[in-house]
């Protein structure tokens, strides 16, 4: 059989992508060749082609055609091929992995204790990670890559020559440098191994951005003397901006983008005695932020009811809907055994293409399990106003989600809901687990279930104070939350049982990962731990 070609030309490319009109002079048949193995295109489809290349309506349609047999990798020289496997071989070419960590978040967050910038930090960062570095793969240009995920703080990205790679990972460091100033994200070039599995070629990433975190000098601080003012948010880094909200303060440029972004998050509305920050729609934030952002899935539950929804803007809104009043619990929760379940996903799935979706498919499912767990447990469990206007339904609810995603959870809720939130968080995460892996495999995105019982998480929880140093606050729960995945482990039925099992031991009592509340003596503010 003859071999034919299909030259994929970079304007031609351009032209279908950006649904630009090809002018009569630029056809599709005069200026570009482009050939199709029609029997290729008739097993594939099961008609016969059409052989008017001239028009801009068939070319479209036969690019639709190649996406679909290059799973949506994006090509940019000419490809030799005579069936549907050749082009499957490409894939395999990829041999530069680019991993992608954001570090010292909580640093980030937490560098000042007003609930805007921390909330407006949680959501730069979030865009950042799902949207923008999305954003820069498609500007690229024509290169060679394969999406495998992006979202909770990372990503893994193929590329098929270090160049590209290259080019990535400068523009993803350069975006985060300008947009956030000072967050820290880690990306590192990883080359395939010779008969490198591919969960053992992204573990051996992940292990480079570790190393590169631990390696990583600090920073000297840039205050000194007396001729610099501090910022009167985070007072670590010098005022450029001032802000005339709440009185006048004066802003470092980090601070200062924070603030930008989270008045991006609501609408505009008039002013009301319950103030007039109203969360958009999941209409509104989807696009700027898609459809796996945590106030996105907010938005929608609340539209599922009609609602509206007003958020608290300072931890004091939490207080006052506590018991006793100007009291929060501060949750902190992450997954068990996480990376014990990607190894388990290496062995399971030897093939390479299973091996690619099965981590796909962990990564989507412990993402969106979070996401939806929290904000269920909190619309379960926690008091909220409802009244009603001429422009509809609205609720305040007093609960802020610091940060929700990957499989990590910062959760601020009024202080006697903080233990029943935190319980059926941890019970939702495990059903949603379980639910999503089957969705999954009935939907073939995923060959078989990696956890049949679903994964678990563990939660460290403090009550205390809505004045209490909220970063102290994180550093508690942080301490609670490693001991509460002691406690889990050492619940396993069997503590010899192999670790290919141990993602399917279903928690039966998922408070017991909680530890029982005790008093902290020596700590301000009469916190207590739970």
């Amino acid at each position: 059989m003859a071999t034919e070609y299909i030259p994929l030309d970079p304007l031609f490319l351009e032209g279908i992508t950006m649904q630009t009109p090809l002018s009569k002079e630029r056809s599709v048949g005069d200026m570009y060749g482009f050939i199709l193995h029609k029997e290729l295109y008739k097993g594939f489809y099961g008609k016969e082609l059409n052989q008017d290349y001239g028009d801009v309506r068939m070319a479209k349609y036969i690019f639709g055609f190649i996406k679909k047999l290059f799973k949506k990798i994006h090509f940019d020289r000419c490809i030799t091929c005579y069936n549907t496997e050749a082009f499957m071989n490409v894939a395999s070419a990829m041999r530069f992995l680019v991993v992608i960590e954001t570090q010292k978040v909580k640093s980030y967050l937490f560098a000042s204790p007003i609930m805007r910038e921390t909330r407006g930090g949680s959501v730069l960062l979030d865009a950042l990670n799902r949207k923008e570095t999305k954003r820069i793969l498609k500007e690229l240009g024509h290169v060679c890559y394969e999406e495998i995920y992006l979202g909770g703080g990372s990503g893994r990205v193929l590329f098929e020559n270090k160049h590209d790679a290259e080019k990535f990972k400068k523009a993803v460091l350069e975006l985060y440098r300008q947009e956030t100033v000072n967050a820290r994200v880690s990306v590192e070039i990883v080359e395939r191994g010779n008969d490198e599995s591919f969960t053992a070629w992204v573990s051996r990433g992940v292990m480079m951005t570790q190393q590169s975190k631990l390696g990583r000098v600090e920073g000297v601080p840039v205050l000194a003397g007396r001729w610099i003012r501090p910022c009167t948010s985070c007072g670590s880094e010098p005022a450029e901006k001032a802000l005339s909200e709440h009185g006048e303060h004066w802003l470092c440029l980090a601070c200062s983008r924070k603030r930008e972004k989270v008045n991006e998050l609501y609408k505009k509305i008039k002013p009301t005695e319950r103030g007039s920050k109203v969360l958009k729609s999941s209409s509104e934030l989807a696009p700027k932020y898609t459809d796996n952002f945590i106030f996105s899935t907010l938005a929608k539950y609340n539209e599922a009811v009609n609602c509206q929804v007003f958020l608290p803007q300072d931890f004091d809104d939490i207080g006052q809907f506590s018991r006793p009043s100007n009291y929060m619990g501060f949750i902190y929760a992450d997954g068990n055994r996480m990376g014990e379940t990607i190894k388990i996903i290496g062995r399971l799935f030897p093939k390479e293409e299973d091996a690619k979706r099965a981590y796909k498919a962990f990564s989507e499912i412990v993402d969106q399990a979070t996401r939806e767990a929290a904000v269920e447990a909190v619309l379960k469990v926690v008091d909220f106003e409802e009244w009603k206007t001429a422009d509809g339904m609205y609720r305040s609810i007093p609960a802020e989600f610091i940060m929700a995603g990957g499989d990590d959870l910062m959760l601020a809720v009024p202080s006697h809901s903080a233990m029943d939130v935190a319980v059926l968080f941890i019970e939702g995460f495990q059903e949603k687990t379980k639910k999503l892996q089957e969705d999954y495999v009935k939907n073939g995105k995923l060959p078989k279930s990696f956890g049949e019982e679903g994964l678990t998480t563990s939660a460290g929880v403090v009550i205390a104070h809505t004045h209490y140093p909220i970063s102290d606050l994180m550093t508690l729960a942080g301490e609670l939350m490693k001991i509460a995945k002691k406690k889990s482990a050492e619940l396993l039925p069997n503590k010899d049982v192999k670790r290919e099992r141990l993602t399917s031991w279903r928690c039966q009592r998922p408070a017991a990962s909680l530890l029982r509340i005790v008093e902290l003596k020596n700590i301000r503010s009469n916190v207590a731990a739970v």
